[in-house]
């Protein structure tokens, strides 16, 4: 049987408007006082499901699973407002590796109107080359490899579209100009003792 989870959250304290100054102005407008508005409290919502598609023989780890996030924050004080992820993920499918594990994911960041707006905000000061953050999206695989007990490998690519939903490179002098999508190689090992 699959397992389905809806749920919430609730932080209190002050949290920053997206958009806003304190007096009402846009950030990016010359004569803002650059604080940032505030809001009493955050919230979201969120939902996850997960499925095992096949198992191996009566055990509950090996086999094949799916699963899917998704949440919702409000845009006004959140720079990603909604959310989702989904993949598939292959557990011992070999006799002979039972505890390696694959996986495959897709993860989608939608970035809020109210930063969306503050972009472009900054096109109407900065031009049009300004760029206006919209989404990242991220594609992953990674392979648990247990050499031995105690001892796994896990090497992972992932490919981001819209590395912070298009945000400005800060590492450049070119005023306004976005990050570039990107590969990532990664390894990662777990040695327990």
């Amino acid at each position: 049987a699959g397992k389905f989870k809806l749920g919430g959250w609730r932080h209190f304290g002050t949290f920053s408007d997206e958009q806003l100054d304190m007096a009402g102005l846009s950030l990016a407008h010359p004569a803002s006082t650059g604080m940032p508005a505030t809001f009493a409290g955050d919230y979201g919502i969120y939902a996850v499901f997960e499925q095992k598609l096949f198992r191996v023989g009566n055990d509950d780890d090996r086999g094949v699973g799916v699963f899917t996030r998704t949440s919702y924050s409000p845009p006004e004080r959140n720079l990603v407002d909604a959310y989702a992820d989904a993949g598939i993920e292959v557990v011992g499918l070999a006799d002979k590796r039972p505890h390696d594990k694959f996986g495959i994911a897709v993860a989608y960041a939608h970035v809020s109107p109210r930063a969306q707006a503050l972009d472009r905000d900054f096109q109407s000061v900065y031009g049009p080359a300004w760029p206006l953050r919209s989404s990242e999206t991220m594609v992953t695989a990674a392979y648990q490899c247990a050499v031995k007990a105690g001892l796994t490998l896990q090497p992972n690519v992932q490919y981001i579209r819209h590395p912070g939903g298009g945000a400005t490179d800060p590492l450049t002098s070119v005023r306004g100009q976005h990050l570039k999508d990107a590969t990532v190689l990664g390894l990662r090992t777990v040695i327990k003792f």
